[in-house]
């Protein structure tokens, strides 16, 4: 299958674990946007390292499907501290 019909989240994966460290602003929103439930937020709240939080964030958003994928994009654009990253990553810098 061609790379257009990868999704941003899935192709820029190993990126988003490696270099998001704003784990706590994500959580929030997805619990906001009912993307996640209560136990989920307290669950990867818990987890000792960023990178081991955004693999799990990664792994309930990627399993809601590519609607998912998409609001969780919007989620990380709409985090200031992470607009170098995502434009770097969309290929916009």
């Amino acid at each position: 299958h061609s790379e257009k019909c990868e999704h941003f989240v899935d192709l820029h994966r190993l990126a988003l674990i490696e270099r998001v460290k704003e784990t706590e602003a994500i959580l929030d929103r997805l619990l906001e946007k009912s993307m996640i439930s209560d136990e989920v937020y307290g669950e990867v709240r818990r987890l000792e390292t960023t990178q081991k939080k955004m693999r799990e964030i990664l792994k309930h958003v990627t399993a809601a499907g590519n609607q998912a994928k998409s609001i969780f994009m919007e989620i990380l654009k709409g985090i200031p501290a992470l607009k170098l990253l995502m434009d770097e990553l969309s290929g916009l810098h």
